[in-house]
């Protein structure tokens, strides 16, 4: 992925700037000063080459994190710890958080990150005040700190001010904001429902495949390939039609084939893949985010969006979406004034336009107003708001199209 910057005001921020003291650590912590707590084996600074190709990256409203072989890079906004680098100032390039090369998942969130170790334990770092680290309290980390007496997990999935994790079997587990019931912990009318500091199962009848935690709201594939949705439901982003409530505490089975193999979401709405490579979206179409075209304000079912059946990949965030298909083509629509869509323009889309003639595109990631995508070689690359240099792309500056990350820096 890429992405670029400007204010020279903040150039003292490029680099990595000085490591953290160890009293920022803390007990269990992965800190940006190459230090490991418990899950790290030894201790001490690391010197490895810069990472340059990703596995995986993951967009948060600000701040972006991607793996490599099994390390974990961050770059962005870092104002509550999001980072996990043991200090407050953001990066503009992929910084390296911690020494630990066992990395395998990761969710970015509102001003926060999770992470997955290989032996299944989840991490989390930064603003805490849902409990969205699911640490037992609502106190903020700015290094990586474990979620005791949990695990293990197979996956962790989520946005903004909630969270989710797969287990081995099937079970769902989610823990942080929970207002609009997107826990689904049943929560009794009237009031909002209670966040949880810490993680709480979720529907354990039923044996989940995939998940999303979304702005919220939550969505679920079971391993019949039936999709449920649970938590608010204003914009009939849950996808269960018109006469449905406003908020709905529990799993909703989503009307229609149970043929879903993925699910992701946004504030005000959803998407899905089925097994034909099909792509549905529902909920809110204000900023023409479902590419339905203008002349849609919204839907309230799964609708089909185009006909084709060859999608690989769905990212969205409030205000637009983005696709990939077989073909490795990358497309995107919806809001554009920040240049999120990489159309190097700021102009709207109303329908799934495809960005530039590359083929060779491989998984897509949509932040609040940045996009970052990956492409089949590896490479990151990045487009959209920049302000906290959540391009990583060496600056401050906004881009209107895909440019590539730039190499990792040491913390």
């Amino acid at each position: 992925m890429a992405l670029s910057a400007g204010c020279v005001e903040r150039a003292d921020v490029l680099g990595p700037g000085p490591p953290p003291s160890s009293s920022t650590l803390g007990a269990g912590g992965i800190g940006g000063d190459g230090g490991r707590g418990a899950a790290g084996g030894a201790g001490g600074n690391t010197v490895d080459p810069p990472a340059t190709n990703f596995d995986l990256v993951d967009a948060g409203t600000d701040h972006t994190c991607a793996l490599s072989d099994g390390r974990l890079y961050c770059w962005g906004g870092n104002g509550k710890g999001a980072l996990g680098l043991g200090d407050g100032p953001p990066r503009a390039v992929p910084t390296r958080v911690g020494a630990d090369d066992r990395w395998v998942g990761l969710a970015t969130g509102s001003r926060f990150t999770v992470a997955l170790l290989e032996d299944g334990s989840v991490w989390g770092t930064g603003e805490n005040v849902a409990g969205q680290l699911g640490l037992g309290d609502d106190v903020g980390r700015t290094v990586l700190s474990a979620i005791a007496a949990f695990g293990p997990m197979t996956a962790v999935l989520g946005t903004r001010e909630h969270m989710l994790a797969l287990a081995p079997g099937g079970a769902l587990w989610g823990w942080g904001e929970n207002a609009e019931g997107q826990l689904g912990q049943d929560d009794p009318f009237p009031g909002e429902g209670s966040d949880r500091r810490s993680p709480v199962p979720i529907a354990t009848e039923r044996v989940w495949v995939h998940a999303g935690g979304f702005a919220g709201h939550s969505c679920a594939i079971d391993d019949e390939g039936a999709l449920w949705c649970w938590g608010r439901n204003s914009s009939n982003q849950l996808g269960l039609g018109g006469g449905a409530a406003g908020q709905l505490r529990t799993p909703q089975r989503v009307p229609g084939p149970a043929d879903w193999t993925r699910i992701v979401g946004s504030n005000p709405h959803s998407c899905g893949l089925r097994n034909d490579g099909s792509l549905w979206c529902w909920g809110d179409n204000g900023s023409r985010q479902l590419g339905l075209g203008d002349s849609v304000d919204g839907v309230d079912i799964p609708t089909r969006v185009g006909q084709d059946s060859d999608w690989s990949d769905v990212s969205v965030s409030t205000f637009h979406t983005c696709g990939v298909k077989t073909t490795g083509s990358l497309w995107c629509w919806g809001r554009n004034d920040e240049g999120q869509l990489g159309t190097a323009d700021i102009t709207d889309r109303t329908t799934p336009t495809r960005i530039g003639d590359d083929d060779d595109w491989d998984r897509v990631s949509n932040g609040r107003f940045h996009t970052c995508a990956t492409k089949r070689d590896g490479t990151a690359w990045c487009t959209g708001q920049n302000g906290d240099g959540q391009l990583g792309v060496g600056d401050f500056e906004r881009r209107s199209a895909f440019t590539r990350v730039l190499p990792s820096v040491a913390p």
